[in-house]
């Protein structure tokens, strides 16, 4: 893992017809690092993590799981972040 970097995702965008849940988002998250999400209600974070765990696909996203590609079909697949 190059700089002990974990996780990435770059360019998170999700919609829900006209509705731009998430727009763009981007996040690095290296080892042994605490990151906490936090925003207004409404503002997406539900559907970030929800994208993250597999629950729901992006419309456009590039992530990366210990520098490999990340795209889980289901939250089975998904698994652990944190899981080498």
């Amino acid at each position: 893992m190059k700089n002990g970097v974990i996780f990435t995702i770059r360019n998170l965008i999700k919609q829900f017809g006209a509705t731009l849940a998430v727009d763009n988002a981007s996040i690095e998250i290296h080892r042994e690092e605490i990151r906490g999400l936090v925003g207004e209600n409404g503002s997406g974070k539900t559907t970030f993590i929800s994208i993250i765990s597999g629950i729901w696909k992006c419309d456009h996203s590039t992530m990366e799981k210990n520098c490999k590609h990340y795209k889980p079909v289901d939250p089975l697949d998904a698994g652990y972040i944190y899981n080498t």
